[in-house]
């Protein structure tokens, strides 16, 4: 019996398009780094067997990636060729995991800290425990209700039109032995029984809990979502609070002209800044050029090259060229010049 560990990384992540057309979703960059490594960093301690990735779109670049930046990682990939659901996902994963092993389910579009080995150790051989959060909004989550004690799921509803719940799956699933889960998503998927059009996961479990599993619930708090744009640069600024409050200028000052810093940021040694004001709230990773631009709470990717820009809350894409021309003007008494939005 070993710890198996299932990522899916299927999605089209059409969200975030066009940036996801030719990068998926979990290679693209938030704080120093892309969202599957800090993953991979919180893995990398566990004493796992193996990690199973799910891929589709796209699916032969994550395989690259993680192969040449951790190849001494067990890893192995599975293809999910249709998107019918978080529980279909797992079905297709499910040829490498055995009844006895252990299984950890988490959804690779994730940024999250919270000590897994702790949850593994602390939860009993026999039940499971999945991570929520308290929201505002559950209908845009999976939820669930827990039994009058409070300790124990009594009924998990996929993105409930009426609220019956705040507490929002968040996306980590452990469970101490496999075979229960691994059963259920037979189950749901023999019987075609979809929610919203899909395979759920929630579903899965829910069929766990009515033949008596137990499933318990942990928090996390410190959770980033980066699903969409404006979720990726939230993401960013608070991954920049935790980690870059403090500009170390010694070890990038000598790509940076004649500019000014204002922490905090995350700026790559392979950059190149000139002339600019950079934050706060700024990432901007290897081999991007920032010239004569004041930028704030924005993610500059790889290669970008970015002149005469004043931008904020934006996400430059990979190899993206942005330029604006500085203007002569001369203009007379009582005059006006603006610049209108479209």
């Amino acid at each position: 019996m070993g710890l198996k560990i299932i990522i899916p990384v299927a999605g089209k992540g059409t969200r975030l398009r066009p940036h996801t057309l030719l990068i998926p979703k979990a290679l693209i960059n938030v704080g120093e780094k892309k969202i599957i490594d800090y993953m991979m960093e919180m893995l990398l301690p566990l004493n796992l067997e193996e990690i199973i990735f799910v891929i589709g779109y796209l699916g032969d670049v994550i395989k690259e990636y993680i192969e040449c930046s951790y190849p001494k990682v067990k890893s192995s990939f599975v293809v999910q060729e249709k998107p019918h659901g978080l529980g279909h996902a797992i079905s297709v994963a499910s040829s490498k995991v055995s009844n006895d092993d252990s299984l950890l389910i988490l959804l690779g579009d994730l940024i999250f800290f919270s000590d897994i080995g702790k949850v593994i150790k602390n939860t009993p051989i026999g039940e499971h425990a999945i991570s929520v959060m308290s929201v505002s909004d559950p209908h845009r989550y999976g939820v669930v209700v827990l039994d009058k004690n409070g300790k124990y799921i009594e009924k998990l509803v996929e993105k409930p039109s009426s609220p019956v719940s705040n507490l929002a799956i968040s996306g980590i699933y452990y469970f101490s032995i496999a075979k229960p889960l691994l059963e259920s998503v037979n189950y749901i998927i023999s019987n075609d029984i979809k929610t919203k059009g899909e395979y759920q996961l929630t579903d899965a479990m829910m069929e766990m809990v009515k033949k008596g599993e137990k499933i318990s619930v942990f928090q996390t708090e410190e959770i980033y979502d980066c699903g969409n744009k404006e979720k990726l640069i939230e993401a960013n600024d608070k991954l920049l609070d935790k980690f870059f409050k403090k500009f170390d200028s010694v070890t990038t000052s000598i790509n940076i002209k004649n500019s000014v810093i204002i922490p905090p940021v995350y700026i790559n040694p392979n950059a190149y800044i000139e002339r600019s004001v950079i934050g706060p709230y700024v990432s901007i990773h290897k081999g991007a050029t920032v010239k004569n631009s004041v930028i704030k709470e924005s993610i500059i990717e790889e290669g970008a090259y970015v002149e005469g820009m004043v931008i904020d809350k934006t996400l430059v894409g990979r190899d993206s060229y942005v330029e604006e021309a500085f203007r002569e003007l001369n203009i007379g008494p009582h005059s006006e010049y603006r610049k209108k939005s479209l």
